[in-house]
C-alpha cells in the first residue's frame, strides 16, 4: 500500500451512507469545490434499505405538520421527475390504495 493512498486524508465533507438520500447529496456536493467522501458499509451504494423499499416518494402528508421532514418532502414527486430526467431513469407514477 502507497504510503498515502489516494483515499485517505482529510475532507471538507464527509457523507455517510450511500443509499437514495447519501448518493443525491454526495451528487449535489459534486457540483462544488472541495474534497468529498460518500462512506458506503455495504458492498454497494443503494445496497442496504435503498434497494427493499418500497419506491414510494415521501410526500407531506405523512409528516407531521411544520416539521423538517415534512419541509423537506415539499414538492419531491416534481424533484424527483426532475431529477430522472437528468439522469436519464424511468420515472413511473402509480396509484396506490393505502389500507390500514
Amino acid at each position: 500500500m502507497p504510503a498515502n493512498p489516494p483515499h485517505l486524508g482529510e475532507y471538507d465533507v464527509a457523507v455517510i451512507g450511500g443509499g437514495v438520500i447519501g448518493a443525491i447529496i454526495a451528487r449535489e456536493l459534486s457540483k462544488m469545490e472541495g474534497r468529498f467522501a460518500l462512506l458506503e458499509k455495504n458492498a454497494f451504494p443503494g445496497f442496504g434499505v435503498s434497494k427493499s423499499g418500497l419506491s414510494q416518494i415521501h410526500l407531506p402528508d405523512f409528516c407531521p405538520p411544520g416539521s423538517l421532514k415534512g419541509r423537506l418532502c415539499k414538492d419531491a414527486p416534481e424533484r424527483f421527475k426532475a431529477l430522472s430526467k437528468e439522469l436519464d431513469t424511468e420515472y413511473r407514477e402509480i396509484d396506490e390504495l393505502w389500507l390500514a
